[in-house]
């Protein structure tokens, strides 16, 4: 009989906590597109953040200069870097259970120089 008790309270526990982790889950939306330059050329190695008061993550586009990130819902600053490209930062607002397609063009870096190497020589 004891033993029943026992599992019982178990149980209940149990119960009861699974609520209450239910409750605490945010509710999600997806965001995805790609990182494009002037020419719509994809960006590869492009790296992103996504920040607001509660959460930072950051991801790589992949090998098609495409991302796909998973965030809870709410309004997010987004930032964009990739070399010889100046940083872009973007608000953009994420509503639960939907996917949003944001497409992102970033601009040339104005410092960006070229080298030009002579023949058959290695320039680093």
């Amino acid at each position: 009989m004891r033993r029943l008790k026992i599992i019982s309270a178990l149980v209940l526990l149990f119960i009861a906590g699974s609520a209450n982790y239910a409750r605490g889950q945010q509710p999600t939306g997806r965001l995805q597109g790609i990182v494009v330059d002037w020419q719509f050329a994809r960006i590869l190695r492009t790296k992103m953040s996504f920040s607001n008061r509660q959460i930072k993550k950051e991801i790589t586009v992949d090998d098609n200069g495409a991302y796909s990130i998973e965030l809870p819902a709410g309004t997010y600053w987004i930032k964009a870097s990739a070399a010889g490209f100046d940083i872009r930062w973007v608000r953009y607002s994420i509503e639960a259970d939907k996917s949003h397609v944001f497409n992102l063009r970033l601009d040339v870096a104005a410092n960006t120089s070229w080298v030009r190497c002579p023949r058959n020589s290695l320039c680093l």
